[in-house]
């Protein structure tokens, strides 16, 4: 039996690959030294994006659970910027869920992650990085625009009692002038800190490196975008009907 299902309006898969493209070219003009005079793709997503996927109060309700932490249940917190939720991504998520009951995901918005990690960052909204987390059945919760510094306020008012550090991941890479911050010092004074090491053939995938591989196959990659990018722009500009929210 054949089932369609519509395509979620504001979410391109058309826009995502011009970005993987552009964070791949930045990422090279920084290992050579030359972040300057960046290229039209890099110049196009080094602003924010014009957001045509809007977020209801009615989808995140689609998307989450009903669960709330039992009493005497441990509640373990992880955070990153969850970009293109990826193997890697999942297999932390599920690794992190195995030490306690209740699992709250914290996600960085936009604003926070283009300061730390740079310009071309993130490569999925807010929004939709908030519906792909809840989507996995190992996330409990999420908390939306979490802080890159974890504080006690944070920890307090969600009772947290224990905050997972992978330490065996070279995702979210930030800035050179930002590595010197110790995102997880409250955690450690507060003895709360888990340092995790994740074994997995596979989890060594990382955003960039998904980039890199988009960006390696270049010339294919940038002929189909410009084609759908034209045909996307189109669709918006003067096809788009008004949709019922189910």
């Amino acid at each position: 039996m054949l089932k369609e299902f519509k395509r979620t309006e504001g979410v391109s898969t058309t826009d995502t690959t011009g970005k993987l493209l552009a964070l791949a070219e930045y990422r090279a003009k920084l290992s050579a030294g030359n972040p300057e005079c960046p290229s039209p793709a890099i110049k196009k997503y080094a602003n924010p994006p014009k957001q045509q996927f809007l977020a209801t109060s009615r989808r995140i309700v689609n998307f989450a659970g009903s669960k709330v932490p039992k009493k005497g249940e441990e509640i373990i917190y992880i955070s990153g910027s969850w970009d293109i939720l990826h193997h890697g991504h999942l297999k932390r998520i599920e690794e992190a869920k195995k030490l306690g009951g209740f699992l709250y995901v914290g996600i960085w918005d936009d604003e926070m992650t283009r300061f730390y990690k740079g310009d071309v960052y993130p490569i999925v909204s807010i929004q939709e990085r908030v519906l792909m987390c809840l989507g996995s059945l190992n996330v409990d919760d999420v908390v939306i625009g979490a802080p890159y510094i974890l504080t006690k306020d944070l920890i307090q008012s969600l009772h947290i009692t224990k905050v997972v550090h992978c330490t065996n991941s070279s995702e979210d890479p930030v800035l050179d002038r930002h590595k010197g911050i110790d995102p997880y010092e409250v955690a450690r004074e507060m003895g709360i800190l888990h340092d995790l090491r994740v074994e997995d053939p596979f989890y060594d995938i990382t955003t960039e490196k998904i980039a890199q591989r988009v960006y390696d196959n270049k010339e294919e990659f940038q002929k189909k975008f410009d084609k759908k990018n034209a045909s996307e722009q189109a669709y918006y500009d003067t096809h788009k009907k008004s949709l019922q929210e189910h």
